[in-house]
């Protein structure tokens, strides 16, 4: 507590040596550890029902109906239907705003396209406020598409297999899986 009676947080004082930090100077540990405080918050057992909170508050805004959030092989790809829908809306519709969930550099041009990281809280963010998703794959469960929302699957893969409800027993998922598909498209 600080001399007001009000509680304050308490950062860590010990000091790390290094080269570059000037004799008589000291250096706080938590500093030199700031550019590694993203990766260990989304280590923390809180990250997901956070960013579900957040997700939640979001969406409460009005949808961006000139933004489009697109994904593809769970932030691994670029590549798919979702790819060749996001270079076709780029000729016909170059106004849009246009966000890849990707989890690393993608081979795009287009100014009004941002790249953000899978699980991200700026990927919550564009997920809550995009009136149009599109994915080859479903997105977490937690999340749902707005009520007014356009949610493109295109279900990677081939055109020649059945799917969902054209299969009369679903193996290899969890239980719930069927419903879940069903509600998010």
């Amino acid at each position: 507590r600080d001399v007001t009676g009000v509680q304050t947080c308490a950062l860590p004082i010990s000091t790390i040596d290094q080269a570059d930090t000037p004799p008589g100077h000291r250096r706080h540990a938590w500093i030199a550890r700031s550019a590694e405080l993203p990766k260990m918050l989304r280590r923390s057992p809180l990250y997901i029902p956070v960013m579900r909170c957040m997700f939640a508050v979001i969406r409460r805004l009005p949808a961006d109906d000139r933004l489009v959030v697109f994904a593809s092989g769970l932030g691994r790809q670029y590549n798919d239907s979702p790819r060749y829908i996001y270079e076709e809306l780029i000729r016909q519709r170059p106004d849009m705003k246009k966000v890849w969930i990707h989890n690393g550099p993608l081979p795009i041009a287009d100014p009004r396209t941002r790249v953000v990281p899978r699980r991200s809280a700026r990927s919550f963010y564009y997920l809550a406020r995009a009136k149009y998703w599109v994915n080859n794959q479903n997105f977490p469960p937690y999340l749902s598409r707005r009520p007014d929302g356009v949610f493109v699957q295109t279900w990677h893969g081939t055109p020649l297999k059945r799917m969902l409800h054209d299969v009369r027993r679903v193996r290899g998922r969890n239980p719930g899986y069927v419903e879940r598909a069903t509600r998010s498209a």
